[in-house]
């Protein structure tokens, strides 16, 4: 009698916990969403060699909160920095090429 007592609370905390987990997976699941639709409108643009609206997209996407700790975080800096430098190509003025450069380094 007590040891069916005692597998009846572990299967209760156990369905208890693991409805808990299937939540907070659930919520990081639609900031991903988000994450990841924001990425791929960057992505278009990088596609398109839109390099301007690239950068536009990607450094909302790097200070935005929400995705702090999205999967895209490492990916989406990579093409920021190079859109930087793609877009420095395609400026004329020397210092405007050096500080977007720079930029990109950082």
């Amino acid at each position: 009698m007590k040891t069916s007592r005692l597998t009846i609370a572990c299967v209760l905390v156990l369905c208890l916990s693991f409805s808990s987990l299937l939540f907070a997976q659930e919520k990081q699941t639609e900031e991903e969403k988000k994450a990841y639709e924001m990425y791929k409108k960057a992505k278009m643009y990088i596609y398109q060699k839109d390099w301007g609206q690239a950068v536009e997209v990607l450094r909302k996407f790097a200070e935005a909160e929400a995705y702090r700790k999205s999967k895209y975080v490492d990916d989406s800096l990579y093409w920021l920095s190079y859109s930087l430098n793609r877009l420095s190509k395609s400026l004329g003025h020397v210092e405007q090429q050096l500080e977007l450069r720079k930029q990109a380094i950082e």
